[in-house]
């Protein structure tokens, strides 16, 4: 679980401390959606260097090793 807390001191009329107000949110949610945007750029970029890669030469078994180097350099993609 991802939380965020946030705690504010409670005084009253006079000045003295009566308290702590804390609000504790549920962020796991929004942290799955984070890392699975992570996996899509990571995706997206090893598609971008790959076709750079290509363009620079046109021989298909550079370009296959080429591939197979990018996609092996990848850290493990966690599924959700």
């Amino acid at each position: 679980m991802w939380a965020i807390i946030s705690a504010t001191s409670l005084f009253n009329e006079s000045g003295r401390y009566i308290g702590v107000l804390e609000i504790i949110t549920d962020i796991s949610d929004r942290k799955q959606v984070e890392a699975g945007l992570q996996r899509e750029m990571q995706r997206s970029q090893l598609l971008a260097d790959i076709t750079l890669k290509i363009r620079q030469s046109l021989q298909f078994k550079d370009i296959l090793q080429t591939t197979v180097k990018e996609v092996q350099a990848l850290p493990p993609l966690m599924e959700s």
